[in-house]
């Protein structure tokens, strides 16, 4: 054994604690040495546990079925608790980066003990946690190393690229970046695969990780394939930088991504002055990347936003339902892009899922609530009544305004992230729309059951995504790391029905009321009561996801506003606005509690 794997190994044992010399040489002589690639498994839940295992160097994932359970890295020891008690594997042990590992297996740990009954000890103390203080809570995932990589198409950009990204951690000397020839000096290591998959090279990767919060591993089309594949398999998240209207990838990386079953994130840049180009959408039959932005080069807030997204630090804003309370949403957006509080994903569920489209698609706040105005205030498409045989509107006019303020884009042509809830009657399941024509998905997540005909795509029956999930703040968790940030609202409350049942206006006097033309009255309508009923039917799931909020905007709403209130946007514009101002202001005044002045003071 060499200098070098003497080292290892006593770190690897180093968990053990302080045993006698002797001790440790005898189980030195027991161990085998094993290399295991990036996401390959050491052991699955329910395998036989015969061995033991002492990580030498890189980083290891548990799972258990869809949980993740903590990571462990240099000098821990794994699978002890089932090879103890001689049960099956509890849980999955998979190699998040190439690893070294030392295993014992039954038969030598059995000898050792009955040789050196002392030595039992060290394995018990290893295998023994830390008290806890304070409350658990759920382990999570963190990007510890990031591969970046940027296409032959962006070639003369390179520089500009790497250097727009790493400025954003210019104040954080705990992140760093390496590209290929750096790394292969720094390791002493020439840039073969082999070497790069040696024992001291798979060493220096884990060093650079336990040093810094994140290593990004920079790969160029004229660096050797090796290091691209190497960064590929060795890389928590992978992020593909293009030139705006790119419409492949290089087969051999299309090939790569999928051997290695990767998801990247997409960035596409614009390098001139131009439109953004369509063609930039046949990506999407390439991979379906995990996120994507779409921005000019010179764009240092959204390089800021891929940073954040790169360290699993992203801002993540969710906009409940809501009808007309949309309004509300339009004027606290208007709040929070006065304090240049940044926004790295957006998504929503009916009205908030048309907002966060078209702040997706790159509209600020004045223009959303511009076209939210047109759209539902001036059109009034939701006075369109019909005989409710599919609705009680006919969709016509929702349908053209939706086209129209949507001006042909889909949700592939979004700037930031978007995620949209929708119901799928067909299958009795919420969906999430990340693809697909953006008034398309505005229309289906806003169908209200029995207030607008059920939406048809591909034969599937689709109706409002608050059916299922008015408030999809989980679906912002499972998809983006980071902080999340929702508004949401309660019920509206009725002032007291004036109108008795016995005198409820029979259909001809409720139509002339509609439009003026009879004696009004405050008899509840067919669509309020559909509804207020979806939210109501809703009220015990909201409760449990605005829990899952590291901020919770929740605005008054005030008396008498049915869902339908499209005629008071300016009311409640106004009391979205002057929350959101006041609630930035009081997050201001209270930092000394919290560390979101990083994000709003940018």
């Amino acid at each position: 054994m060499d200098t070098h794997n003497q080292i290892s190994i006593i770190e690897a044992l180093s968990c053990l604690g302080d045993i006698p010399l002797n001790q440790l040489s005898e189980l030195i002589k027991r161990l085998e040495s094993k290399r295991v690639a990036a996401q390959q498994p050491i052991y699955q839940q329910g395998d036989e546990s015969n061995w033991v295992y002492f990580v030498g160097s890189g980083r290891l994932a548990r799972h258990e079925d869809d949980d993740y359970l903590g990571q462990l890295s240099q000098g821990d020891m794994a699978g002890w608790d089932s090879f103890f008690h001689q049960c099956p594997r509890d849980h999955t042990l998979i190699a998040q980066t190439d690893c070294f590992v030392y295993e014992l297996d039954r038969q030598n740990f059995t000898e050792l003990t009955q040789e050196l009954p002392a030595i039992l000890s060290g394995f018990l103390s290893a295998a023994t946690p830390m008290p806890s203080t304070g409350t658990m809570k759920k382990a999570v995932a963190v990007n510890k190393q990031v591969g970046v990589f940027m296409l032959e198409d962006l070639a003369a950009f390179n520089d500009t690229v790497r250097k727009k990204l790493m400025q954003c951690y210019a104040d954080n000397s705990r992140v760093l970046s390496y590209q290929c020839k750096e790394f292969c000096q720094l390791a002493g290591v020439d840039q073969s695969f082999g070497s790069l998959s040696e024992h001291l090279a798979a060493d220096i990767f884990a060093q650079l990780e336990s040093e810094h919060d994140t290593v990004l591993y920079f790969a160029e089309s004229a660096d050797p394939r090796e290091w691209v594949e190497k960064i590929v398999q060795q890389s928590d998240m992978q992020i593909v930088i293009v030139k705006d209207g790119t419409d492949a990838l290089p087969q051999w990386f299309e090939e790569l991504l999928n051997v290695n079953n990767k998801r990247p994130g997409l960035v596409i840049i614009q390098t001139d002055s131009a439109e953004f180009s369509e063609s930039s959408r046949e990506l999407w039959n390439v991979f379906e990347p995990e996120w994507h932005y779409r921005f000019q080069l010179g764009d240092q807030r959204r390089w800021a936003s891929v940073a954040r997204m790169a360290q699993g630090r992203a801002i993540n804003l969710v906009l409940s339902g809501g009808g007309c309370l949309g309004a509300i949403h339009c004027g606290i957006l208007q709040a929070l892009e006065d304090a240049n509080f940044p926004i790295d994903t957006i998504g929503g569920t009916s009205a908030g899922a048309g907002i966060a489209i078209g702040y997706a698609l790159g509209d600020n706040a004045a223009q959303i609530s511009k076209k939210f105005r047109y759209a539902f205030t001036e059109q009034k498409p939701f006075s369109a009544y019909t005989l409710p045989y599919y609705g009680l509107l006919n969709p016509k006019t929702l349908d053209r305004v939706l086209k129209e303020i949507s001006n042909g884009y889909s949700l592939e042509d979004s700037h930031i992230p978007i995620h949209v809830t929708v119901t799928n009657l067909t299958l009795s399941k919420a969906e999430v729309l990340s693809t697909g024509p953006a008034w398309e998905a505005m229309r289906m997540s806003g169908s209200l059951p029995g207030v607008l005909p059920p939406f048809i795509r591909n034969g599937y029956s689709y109706i409002d995504g608050g059916v299922m999930n008015n408030f999809p703040i989980s679906v912002a968790r499972q998809k983006y790391g980071g902080r999340y940030v929702g508004v949401t609202f309660d019920i509206p409350k009725d002032d007291l029905i004036q109108c008795r049942y016995e005198d409820r206006p029979n259909a001809v006097q409720a139509i002339l009321a509609r439009f003026k033309l009879g004696k009004g009255n405050d008899y509840p309508d067919l669509g309020g009561v559909l509804a207020n009923s979806l939210m109501l039917s809703n009220s015990r799931v909201l409760k449990e996801a605005v829990n899952k909020a590291d901020l919770l905007l929740h605005p008054p709403v005030p008396c008498s506003v049915g869902m339908t209130s499209f005629e008071r946007f300016d009311e409640l514009y106004g009391i979205g606005v002057e929350y959101g101002t006041q609630f930035i202001a009081d997050l201001k005044e209270s930092d000394s509690e919290n560390d979101w002045i990083e994000f709003y003071t940018e």
